[in-house]
C-alpha cells in the first residue's frame, strides 16, 4: 500500500509539473494589457503578438514593449517581444472570408504604432484595415515583412 501511495504522488507530480510546462510551450497564448503574445519560440524566450483587443485598437497610440513578463503557478517567465503576427492588428471584419474595411470596426482609433528595436518579423496583413494608422516606426531590426 506504501508504494501505490507513493506512484501516486509520483503521479501526480508529474502531471503537476507537465500542467506548468505545457504553459510555456510554442504555441501557447497569454494577454498582457489587452495585447495577446504566442509563444514562439522557449529558448531563446520569444513571442509575437498574436491580436490586439478592441479596448487597444481603440488608442490614439500603441507602443509595443521590447519585452513581457508572464507568471503561472508563481513562476514569472520573460520574453522578448520578436514580431508582430499575420493579422495582429486588423481593424476590419472578416465575414466570409471578404474583408471590409468600411464596417463598424472602421473607428478604431490607432494612428501611431511604436515598435520595440527586438521586432525582427512582421507578419502578412499585419496592420490590415487600420484606416487611422499615420505613423508607424520599422525597426531596423526588421529583416521580414
Amino acid at each position: 500500500m506504501v508504494i501505490k501511495n507513493k506512484i501516486l504522488i509520483l503521479l501526480f507530480a508529474l502531471f503537476f509539473v507537465n500542467t506548468a510546462f505545457a504553459q510555456h510551450q510554442e504555441g501557447k497564448t497569454f494577454t498582457i494589457s489587452g495585447v495577446t503574445y504566442k509563444i514562439t519560440s522557449t529558448n531563446p524566450r520569444e513571442v509575437e503578438v498574436s491580436t490586439v483587443s478592441m479596448d487597444v485598437r481603440r488608442q490614439e497610440t500603441v507602443e509595443i514593449p521590447a519585452q513581457v513578463s508572464y507568471t503561472y503557478h508563481n513562476q514569472t517567465y520573460e520574453y522578448d517581444v520578436t514580431a508582430i503576427g499575420e493579422t495582429a492588428f486588423k481593424g476590419c471584419d472578416n465575414t466570409s472570408g471578404i474583408r471590409n474595411c468600411n464596417n463598424a470596426y472602421n473607428y478604431l482609433g490607432i494612428k501611431t504604432i511604436i515598435l520595440p528595436s527586438t521586432i525582427t518579423t512582421i507578419g502578412e496583413k499585419a496592420f490590415i484595415c487600420c484606416t487611422h494608422l499615420e505613423s508607424i516606426n520599422i525597426p531596423e531590426s526588421v529583416t521580414s515583412i
